[in-house]
C-alpha cells in the first residue's frame, strides 16, 4: 500500500475536472486543492495576460507542495499543465517559466486523469472554448503522452466515471 499518492485532473473547459476532483476528495477523504485560477481571476477584476498564467502556476504548485502529509491522497483540481497549453493556444508561446513550474508538479502527480469533455457545455464567466474542446483535448492527450508522465483518460456518464476512478484509485493505493 501507498503512503501518499497525488492525483491530478487536467483537460478543457467543462470536461468534469471539478466535479470529480471533489467526488474523489470525498469519497477517499482525500486531500482537495482547488482551481486556483477561478479565486485570481475573479481578484484581478480585468483580462488575463501571459504572466498571470506564471502566477496562477506558482500559486497551485506552492498550494500543492503546502498541503502535501505523508499517508494520504492529494487531488488537484486543474495543475499546471492546463496552464501550459493554455499558454500555447492562447500566446502562442511554449513558455519556459510554465514549463519549469510544471517539472516540479509532475515530480509530485502520481496520476494524471485526462477528462473527455462528452458532456453538456455550461457557460461561466472563465469558459472561452466551448466549441473547441475535442481539439483541446487532444491536445491535452498529445501533451501528456509527450512529457511521459502516467495518465488515463475517462469518459461517459458521471456515473460511470466515477465508478472507474474508484476502481482505479483503489487499485493503485
Amino acid at each position: 500500500m501507498i503512503d501518499s499518492f497525488t492525483i491530478c485532473f487536467t483537460g478543457p473547459e467543462c470536461s468534469g475536472k471539478s466535479t470529480l476532483s471533489e467526488f474523489v476528495s470525498d469519497e477517499f477523504g482525500a486531500t482537495l486543492i482547488k482551481e486556483y485560477a477561478r479565486t485570481y481571476l475573479t481578484a484581478i477584476g480585468r483580462p488575463y495576460v501571459k504572466e498571470d498564467l506564471r502566477i496562477i502556476a506558482k500559486a497551485q504548485i506552492n498550494q500543492l507542495i503546502d498541503s502535501i502529509s505523508d499517508k494520504k491522497i492529494t487531488v488537484i483540481d486543474t495543475g499546471a499543465e492546463v496552464l501550459k497549453v493554455w499558454c500555447q493556444v492562447k500566446f502562442n508561446d511554449d513558455d519556459r517559466v510554465l514549463h519549469e513550474l510544471l517539472q516540479r508538479q509532475h515530480s509530485i502527480v502520481d496520476l494524471y486523469v485526462l477528462c473527455k469533455p462528452d458532456m453538456p457545455w455550461e457557460a461561466d464567466d472563465f469558459r472561452e472554448s466551448q466549441f473547441d474542446r475535442e481539439m483541446l483535448y487532444e491536445i491535452y492527450k498529445a501533451f501528456l503522452e509527450k512529457e511521459k508522465v502516467p495518465f488515463i483518460e475517462i469518459s461517459g456518464e458521471l456515473i460511470q466515471r466515477r465508478l472507474d476512478l474508484t476502481e482505479t484509485i483503489k487499485f493503485l493505493v
